[in-house]
């Protein structure tokens, strides 16, 4: 299966320019990322997110659970869940990540909602009610969606509810069913 999965997704390093790391997980390490040319593979925005995966985690097994995950997430097109952008097994014989399971999606500016509930606790205040309202709203408007798709997120968590300015984007994808 990996063979089949990685057979047209391979990209060379030069494609993507990874400028900083914006978060690590027990899976691998979560990049900004800028388009460095025009790929025929995707069409990037001028900067989002790659999740780069360790290379000891990209088992078959787990790449072949990762296809299957993705191909579920790729039609799932709602305002207020991460848009998936691409995703390739890096091949670039200069990278560190050579060997690597990459996966793309758009970038959200305003952290995430762990974060921002860390930010209200250090402060010794309360997240505004209208504020908790609003992003459970649309929270909740992401799950019904999901769930009316047949998916199942086993993952759901403050640290994958990732904001913008004005909205959320669910992400954390990798516990979908």
């Amino acid at each position: 299966m990996t063979e089949a999965l990685t057979k047209n997704k391979k990209i060379l390093g030069r494609e993507v320019h990874l400028s900083q790391k914006i978060g690590s997980g027990g899976y691998g390490h979560v990049y900004l990322a800028k388009p460095l040319r025009s790929s025929g593979h995707f069409s990037y925005p001028p900067l989002f997110v790659v999740k780069v995966m360790h290379k000891d985690v990209c088992t078959p097994e787990y790449v072949e659970t990762i296809h299957r995950e993705l191909h579920t997430i790729k039609r799932l097109n709602h305002p207020f869940i991460i848009n998936y952008i691409g995703s390739w097994v890096e091949i670039g014989k200069y990278s560190a990540h050579t060997g690597c399971y990459c996966l793309a999606t758009r970038f959200c500016n305003g952290g995430d909602l762990h974060t921002l509930i860390s930010q209200y606790a250090v402060k010794r205040q309360r997240v505004p009610e209208t504020l908790v309202v609003q992003l459970m709203v649309q929270v909740f408007a992401a799950l019904n969606f999901v769930h009316a798709q047949k998916i199942i997120h086993r993952d759901i968590k403050p640290g994958n509810v990732f904001l913008n300015q004005s909205r959320i984007g669910r992400g954390g994808k990798g516990r979908c069913r």
